[in-house]
């Protein structure tokens, strides 16, 4: 298959020769990928969803604590055995207390402190005065039915990781879909590259026969026919301007989209495309293409953490509906000494009596429950919804492979049939202009010929333009076969295509 005569021409600049930069679709990718503004700011979420993760999991972190108050009491008292004589019981109490407090993954709090104190009273019964008090405690409270576990108690951070790859999901399907639009902006800039340089000899054929009816206007050319060739070229000049403008605004759109900084430098570059659309017929095997979709759209994997997503929420509600009941375990040592001595009251605590301990259970459930069973209900209901999307999913993904499957090989058939269609026309157009050359300027025919030559160079510039359109549609549509089988980020030869099981080499 030979080459087209505008490919040479639009991989060389056009409008700037000392101010230009050579593009293609694999630099842009990676140019994008490295600098792009709406990339970077589709990645945010990722990593404010991940520190979700850190603050589940901060709920397991020790917590220290520190507590010191001081009570003055006097009250009047009615009862001489409170103070032993004095009419008012006048009391002086100071404490201190600092401990740790840690929840596990199994639901328990563990809470674990030294207290230490002074106290003295006007009572004759308080003995001795100035007391120095002590007391180092341990307690333990184990949940056994709502709130027990370790899957439950690490739901959060579970659905903390499920919300994060669900955001990293959806990146990457951002990421996809930008990379298509990078990769179909280029493509259109080649188009309209080659639609210009179309529309230039398309102009250039105008000018010449104008330029050949006025070198014969004194022999045969007649004014009707002049007149009717510069209103051509001003109709083609047009067109070609407003080619040129359609340009620039294409560029201006794929900076945008790359951001890269050669790209956005104060003096705008011309960018010339370097890569030609691809012209050979590549088979696609349609069962691996579905699979590889399967296997790698990020679809696929963010409706599938939902589904997981909604069964955690479900056995968090299966557990919040069973009733509270908890082991309550508590023990402590005390020790007290006169004097203001609470130095020799710590010693005391550890080397003087017994500890004390406490062991209790405590249930509590409410008499209907309806709260906690309408939560299940609600999350079962999520978790059936999830699985009904999830298999739409599926059959979405499936049917798009099967659409690009069939829009890639109808648009390479396309392709073939307005080669044949512009070659007919070329080969017209020139039949025309040899007999109107051969024609007398004055006989009347010529004047009808000439209409036709022009006519058929605008119907051989539409089909030369139908042409291009078909050559970047299947590319496009390999480029759309690649981001509906997943693989758009995994490119790294040259776009639109790379060799995989997905397309088969004839």
């Amino acid at each position: 298959m030979a080459d087209y005569w505008w490919e040479p021409h639009v991989q060389v600049p056009l409008r700037d020769p000392q101010n230009h930069i050579y593009v293609d679709v694999q630099k842009l990718i990676f140019d994008a990928l490295n600098h792009s503004l709406k990339l970077k700011a589709a990645q945010e979420p990722i990593l404010i969803r991940a520190d979700d993760i850190v603050r589940a999991e901060a709920e397991f972190d020790a917590t220290a604590f520190v507590e010191s108050k001081f009570v003055d009491i006097s009250e009047p008292v009615g009862n001489t055995l409170v103070t032993g004589g004095p009419p008012r019981l006048n009391t002086h109490d100071w404490s201190f207390e600092a401990g740790i407090r840690k929840k596990t993954s199994s639901g328990a709090r563990i809470t674990a402190s030294q207290r230490m104190g002074h106290s003295n009273s006007n009572s004759v019964f308080f003995t001795p005065q100035d007391q120095g008090t002590t007391q180092l405690s341990l307690g333990i409270t184990q949940p056994l039915l709502n709130g027990a576990g370790h899957t439950y108690n690490t739901s959060m951070i579970v659905l903390a990781e499920l919300n994060t790859q669900i955001a990293d999901d959806q990146f990457r399907r951002n990421l996809q879909n930008h990379l298509l639009e990078v990769a179909t902006v280029y493509w259109q800039l080649y188009m309209e590259r080659a639609m210009m340089l179309q529309r230039q000899r398309h102009l250039e054929r105008a000018v010449e026969i104008l330029s050949v009816l006025e070198n014969r206007i004194a022999l045969d050319s007649l004014q009707s026919q002049i007149i009717r060739a510069r209103s051509a070229v001003a109709s083609r000049k047009a067109e070609l301007e407003r080619a040129q403008f359609t340009i620039r605004n294409i560029e201006s759109r794929l900076r945008t989209l790359v951001n890269s900084p050669e790209l956005v430098r104060s003096r705008m570059p011309e960018l010339v495309t370097r890569e030609l659309p691809l012209r050979t017929y590549l088979a696609v095997n349609l069962d691996a293409a579905i699979q590889t979709a399967l296997t790698h759209r990020p679809e696929m994997d963010e409706a599938l953490q939902r589904v997981k997503a909604a069964s955690v929420r479900l056995g968090v509600s299966k557990n919040e509906w069973l009733p509270a009941l908890s082991l309550v375990l508590e023990t402590y040592v005390s020790g007290l000494e006169g004097n203001s001595n609470v130095g020799g009251a710590l010693q005391r605590q550890l080397d003087t009596g017994a500890p004390s301990y406490t062991a209790g259970l405590v249930f509590e459930t409410p008499i209907l429950n309806r709260a906690a069973s309408a939560r299940v209900r609600q999350r079962k209901r999520e978790l059936r919804q999830m699985t009904l999307e999830f298999e739409h999913t599926t059959q979405l993904l499936v049917e798009e492979v099967e659409v690009a499957v069939r829009d890639a090989t109808a648009a390479f058939r396309e392709m073939g049939s307005k080669e044949t269609a512009m070659l007919a026309t070329q080969h017209e157009a020139d039949h025309l202009r040899n007999r109107w050359e051969l024609l007398p300027g004055t006989d009347r025919s010529a004047s009808l010929v000439l209409e036709d030559i022009l006519n058929a160079q605008e119907r051989l510039m539409e089909e030369e333009t139908s042409l291009v359109k078909a050559q970047v549609d299947y590319v496009k549509a390999l480029t759309e076969l690649k981001r509906v089988t997943g693989t758009m980020v995994c490119i790294n030869q040259s776009l639109p295509l790379q060799r995989s099981n997905v397309i088969e080499q004839p």
